[in-house]
């Protein structure tokens, strides 16, 4: 599957592209449309004001690709025809292995942080 060389790729928190984990995890509660998934994010917490409709519309077009998403248009009685997305089974199972090993890295991160803030209270007594 397409996803697996793309999931080792882009597991951890330090080169990992959020933004595909933030779409699918929104994804995985309901189908949605592109703007729709931006005002999303915003309610995770990521400032959005500096995330262009491109980027989120490239990674979704990507995410497709690679069979994670699928789409089909939608026609709606009033305003344009506009593209809606649902997560896959592979979505799902990426999703899964990300979080396996996002939380792998938080533990990691977690004993860097307990040994720095060692470190500024030791610097802070001298």
């Amino acid at each position: 599957m397409k996803w697996r060389h793309r999931c080792k790729k882009w597991l951890t928190f330090g080169s990992g592209n959020l933004l595909d984990v933030l779409i699918l995890i929104i994804l995985s509660k309901k189908q949605s449309y592109g703007y729709s998934l931006i005002e999303e994010i915003g309610k995770l917490g990521i400032n959005i004001s500096f995330l262009h409709p491109a980027i989120v519309y490239r990674n979704l077009r990507n995410l497709e690709l690679e069979g994670l998403v699928i789409s089909n248009w939608e026609i709606g009685t009033s305003g344009p025809a506009r593209r809606v997305y649902r997560i896959t089974e592979d979505g799902k199972k990426y999703l899964e292995n990300w979080y396996i090993h996002a939380k792998n890295d938080f533990m990691i991160i977690k004993n860097i942080i307990e040994e720095i803030e060692k470190i500024l209270e030791k610097k802070g007594g001298d």
